[in-house]
């Protein structure tokens, strides 16, 4: 309970930065745009380079969870994609999908460290005990 509360005063916190950032700069679609540029694909293949790495044991609920919250990623990233920002209807939604997606990518990159700090601690269990 209390990760999950850090993970959303961290979110919050990037949010409120991107909402700084976009409004330092007068203006309200930086942050859209930015998502829609597309120049996300290497972030998409290190994750699943880490998640391929972190998921060997299955029941990691950290892994998992990082799991689901990259695949949330690349659908909002996908929804917000197709979005037509010059019309004024479609900006909310727009702001509100693109707010999902960094909580999504923020929650995917704190599971990982949470789900490799497991796994060192682990790996480092493993070899203490088989020195012995």
């Amino acid at each position: 309970m209390v990760n999950y509360l850090k993970f959303y005063l961290v979110a919050c916190a990037f949010m409120a930065l991107v909402i700084f950032i976009s409004s330092m700069m007068n203006d309200w679609l930086y942050a859209v745009r930015m998502v829609q540029s597309g120049r996300h694909e290497p972030l998409y293949i290190l994750l699943g380079l880490v998640l391929g790495f972190t998921m060997r044991a299955r029941v990691d609920d950290d892994s998992i969870s990082a799991l689901v919250c990259s695949i949330g990623m690349a659908v909002l990233g996908l929804m917000v994609g197709g979005l037509d920002i010059t019309n004024p209807a479609t900006v909310v939604t727009g702001f509100v999908l693109t707010v999902m997606f960094f909580s999504a990518m923020l929650g995917t990159v704190l599971f990982l460290l949470r789900a490799l700090r497991k796994r060192i601690r682990n790996d480092e269990t493993a070899t203490a005990s088989s020195a012995e």
